[in-house]
């Protein structure tokens, strides 16, 4: 279980989040955490939250989401949110590693989905995407009820 005041990291999407306020803090409420990116981070694949809010409060340097088929670039002072349902996905859009601090809400167990996506990374079971596989993801995010997955697109069909 995560608690305020943890840090990990992710050697291959270039994520250090700090848990500031988690699920058990909050009454599962809120999940609170200042994050780093480096200049080549960037969140592991596109992906859905069907019932959690984020919000992202950028503190230095700039980032690039990619928001339901929009591009948004924020810098210090600029808060994003993505709404439940939204297809999301962010990254380092500088030269210089970002600070940023997040909000997710309810929090349900993301604190858990973050910590397992370190794990796999750091165990090598992870591609520079940060997921080895489509299943992979799944299966993380199942285990841990955060209620998200990637949004997979249909593949064209090669029958006639």
């Amino acid at each position: 279980m995560a608690y305020a005041g943890q840090t990990i990291e992710n050697p291959v999407s270039g994520e250090r989040i700090t848990f500031t306020q988690t699920a058990a803090d909050t009454g599962g409420e809120l999940l609170a955490f200042d994050m780093t990116l480096s200049v080549d981070g960037h969140v592991p694949g596109a992906h859905v939250h069907p019932v959690q809010e984020e919000r992202f409060e950028i503190v230095s340097g700039t980032m690039r989401f990619r928001m339901n088929g929009k591009t948004i670039v924020a810098g210090p002072g600029d808060v994003v949110t993505v709404p439940p349902g939204a297809r999301h996905k962010f990254a380092n859009g500088g030269d210089e590693p970002v600070q940023v601090r997040v909000e997710v809400r309810p929090a349900m167990k993301m604190e858990d989905l973050l910590v397992n996506t370190v794990e796999l990374a750091t165990e090598g079971k992870t591609n520079a995407r940060a997921c080895r596989s489509p299943s992979t993801w799944r299966c993380s995010c199942s285990s841990t009820s955060a209620r998200c997955a990637p949004r997979s697109r249909p593949r064209p069909s090669s029958r006639r």
